[in-house]
């Protein structure tokens, strides 16, 4: 690869990396939408833009993500890997696991070390949302604490 190929390439990667930031900024996503059922939660703008950050820096900045459902009886998180073209699902249910989806995809030491990092992220995941739906149901289980009793009066200091 000759020098002139270098510089060509290092500027669209900066230009890629740049596009992708300023999509990030743009997004500015509310709260996701939660489908019906028990327990059903939202996630903050916040919460997503972080869920989000920590999954491109783990596994790839090349991604596309559908909803994030939060909520007693189905959680999932799914997305497209575009530079894999690779489709993954987070679940959270009966069949809890990490599921991915490709069409014949040549099986490289890139494809493997992007199929790794997305089942150890997978595992951080479900670890820190399933910890998250236990503390919501058990919160949401527990009769609210009696409000404390007034204080006596005091009499007055001589």
């Amino acid at each position: 690869m000759g020098h002139h190929d270098y510089d060509m390439m290092k500027g669209m990667l900066a230009k890629t990396r740049r596009l992708v930031n300023e999509g990030m900024q743009a997004m500015a996503p509310e709260a996701v939408p939660q489908e019906s059922g028990g327990g059903a939660q939202s996630l903050t703008p916040e919460e997503l833009r972080s869920e989000i950050q920590r999954f491109q820096n783990s596994v790839s900045f090349q991604v596309q993500f559908n909803d994030f459902v939060l909520n007693g009886t189905e959680s999932h998180w799914s997305g497209y890997l575009t530079d894999q073209q690779l489709q993954f699902d987070f679940t959270l249910d009966n069949a809890d696991g990490c599921y991915i989806s490709c069409e014949m995809v040549q099986l490289n030491q890139a494809a493997v070390e992007t199929i790794q990092k997305l089942f150890g992220y997978y595992k951080e995941w479900s670890t820190r949302w399933r910890e998250e739906l236990n503390k919501t149901q058990t919160n949401a289980a527990q009769p609210p604490a009696p409000a404390p009793a007034p204080a006596a009066p005091q009499p007055p200091a001589v």
